[in-house]
This record gives structure tokens, C-alpha cells and sequence, in this order.
């Protein structure tokens, strides 16, 4: 679940105005660091795995969010 205020950064290694979240892009894996508002180090740590991901698949910048929801784009997945 993606919890608190603002929004997701769209490139590598880009905070928000919050410095609560870094979005990581990785080859087949997004990381998703989350910061606590009164703390300097990350809490933890969530990778996201496409179900179906292939060699040459990768995660796109596009992400869209909705309450709890996180849609990111698939960057040359071809099926």
C-alpha cells in the first residue's frame, strides 16, 4: 500500500518536494524507498517485480497513482 501525501518522481533518483519517497529504475526490478517525515533514514524497502518479466523488459518513467494504487509504464515490453 502507498501511503502519505505527494506524489512519486517520474525519473531515476529524483525526490519529491516531501523528501519522503526515491523511486530507483533498475533493470526488471523498481525499488521504492521510503523516507519517514521525521526521520533521515529510509525505513525500508519495496521491490516491485513484473509478473511476467522478461530479459529485455524494463520499467518505464510514467506512474500514475490512485489512493493506493501505483500504475508504472512497461518500457519495451513487447507482449
Amino acid at each position: 500500500m502507498i501511503e502519505g501525501r505527494g506524489n512519486l518522481p517520474c525519473e531515476e533518483w529524483k525526490v519529491n518536494s516531501a523528501k519522503n519517497c526515491y523511486i530507483i529504475a533498475l533493470v526488471g526490478v523498481l525499488l521504492l524507498l521510503v523516507q519517514s517525515a521525521w526521520a533521515e533514514s529510509f525505513a525500508g524497502e519495496t521491490k516491485l517485480l513484473a509478473a511476467d518479466g522478461a530479459e529485455g523488459d524494463y520499467f518505464g518513467f510514467d506512474v500514475a497513482l490512485s489512493d493506493d494504487t501505483a500504475v508504472i509504464g512497461a518500457f519495451k515490453d513487447d507482449d
